[in-house]
């Protein structure tokens, strides 16, 4: 159990740091449906404040809405920066799947597909009815080839695992089946004919892993649509019900956005990398802060209609023309994306993302100030780790090389420390919140957010309502036994 006492050296460093516009709001505080308050009034709406605008935070304050419009007025107050997918989820690639590089299923990966795909789904609906024609859902395959013969072993044992899984009704959601060369060739014709040299397989090895079942998205468009579906949910509600956001706005303490904009009933911080900014988290999380690059290729028009726009043509250029022309003909029957060091996200005929992960060691104010944004290519381009992850992608499927760069993404991200499960986020309640201020934390999604992120939120979301982090596996909770050992029985 958890000693809900917040130490007065804490409590003093966050209150020097009011500081700020103040808009207050009139609302009674109901910390907990365990513990209401006294004076808690009869049809008081239940406030709840989410910092951070990413797939985290806009996943928990749906579920907050969809869980507590239910049981009265409820008001969901999401905070950020940068806005909606202004960090490192906007930077990210959107490949949706819940396998690891060796070919397993993630821990509780069945659970968290299930969750997501269902939240898609609800963000699907959203932008539908609000009238968005914009296309941010690819429902395709995917591949991983196998590096070496070790994992083209692990990759062997891992589907005949999943198929005894499925067989016995635990997975459903997700399939994957060990691929031949010839196999992987048919299914990405565009694939560099060395993309198998450095794994050295035996003839009739599994050269790589199919995955069906998984969904590219894209990433600003889709937590837009998350949130789009919050708003629709408070104003079909029952009871009156509110979802706002406050953006561009720092959060520079949760003491100070208690006092400054609230009460609220519950704080989440979903503030990813940036989150040691906040005094009341600092250096609590065992993370490695690591920035990452996304590469938006577009494919150029083809030979042909550069002619017809007058350009010129010569034997060079009718040779990339016949190359891009293969890989788009190629593309428009929806091959996979390509998973591994360097991804390649297929984002439907003529479009795909490019991302890798370059540098780590960076620091919390260091996330703050990188906010992803899509980049003018010409301010980027010439940056080395930029130039590497074209020559890299390019390495993997040469026709890429004449595709434009559109843009370039960067965003960093809060990768978790290794456990016997692998590497999993962090979520639970602040050891240092008590009666008056209930802060909650989820972080460390690194570069497995986006398969997390729905059932996190789900699991947030409930246990926020019922004022306890128990129902929280201990696995998402272990941040709180290292970072916070005297405040834990």
């Amino acid at each position: 159990m958890l000693i809900r006492s917040l130490q007065s050296a804490t409590l003093a460093t966050t209150s020097k740091r009011s500081v700020g516009p103040r808009t207050t709001v009139c609302c009674t505080r109901l910390p907990s449906r365990r513990r209401p308050p006294a004076c808690q009034a009869a049809g008081a709406s239940r406030r709840y404040a989410v910092v951070g605008a990413g797939f985290a935070g806009a996943a928990a304050a749906w579920h907050l809405m969809e869980q507590s419009s239910r049981l009265g007025p409820t008001e969901i107050h999401l905070y950020d920066v940068a806005g909606l997918a202004g960090g490192a989820s906007g930077a990210a690639a959107g490949l949706l799947h819940p396998f690891s590089p060796t070919g397993k299923v993630l821990w509780k990966g069945e659970e968290a597909m299930q969750a997501a795909l269902q939240l898609v789904a609800a963000a699907e609906a959203a932008a539908s009815r609000a009238g968005c024609q914009d296309l941010f859902v690819w429902r395709q395959s995917m591949v991983r080839l196998a590096a070496t013969a070790k994992q083209s072993r692990q990759f062997e044992k891992a589907c005949k695992q999943l198929q005894q899984q499925r067989q016995a009704g635990a997975v459903q959601s997700i399939a994957a089946s060990p691929i031949t060369v010839a196999e992987a060739r048919d299914l990405l014709p565009g694939l560099s004919s060395s993309a198998f040299d450095t794994a050295d397989l035996p003839e009739g090895s599994v050269a790589g892993l199919l995955i069906q079942g998984g969904l590219v998205l894209h990433p600003s468009k889709y937590i837009r649509a998350v949130w789009e579906a919050t708003k629709q949910m408070a104003e079909d509600a029952k009871y009156a019900c509110r979802a706002e956001l406050h953006a561009p706005l720092q959060v520079h303490s949760l003491e100070w956005l208690q006092q400054e904009h609230g009460p609220f009933n519950a704080v989440l911080c979903a503030a990813g990398a940036a989150a040691g900014m906040l005094p009341e988290i600092g250096k609590a999380l065992p993370v490695d802060l690591c920035q990452g690059y996304i590469l938006d290729l577009e494919l150029p028009c083809t030979h042909a209609q550069a002619e017809h726009q007058g350009g010129g043509g010569g034997s060079s250029s009718s040779k990339v023309d016949a190359d891009s022309s293969r890989l788009s003909s190629a593309r428009q029957q929806n091959p996979p994306s390509l998973l591994g060091g360097t991804y390649l996200a297929m984002q439907g005929p003529g479009s795909l993302a490019a991302g890798a992960t370059k540098r780590s060691g960076l620091t919390s104010a260091q996330a703050l100030a990188a906010c992803s944004s899509p980049s003018n290519s010409s301010t980027h381009q010439d940056r080395p780790d930029v130039a590497a992850l074209r020559t890299s992608a390019n390495a993997r499927m040469p026709e890429l090389e004449s595709w434009r760069l559109a843009s370039v993404r960067s965003g960093v991200r809060a990768m978790p420390g290794r456990t016997p499960q692998g590497a999993m986020p962090y979520a639970g309640l602040l050891p240092l919140s008590n009666g008056s201020n209930r802060w909650w934390l989820v972080g460390g999604l690194g570069a497995r957010g986006l398969v997390y992120h729905a059932w996190i939120g789900q699991l947030l979301a409930s246990a926020i309502l019922e004022g306890s982090d128990a129902s929280i596996p201990m696995e998402l909770r272990r941040w709180q036994l290292t970072s916070y050992p005297s405040n834990v029985i």
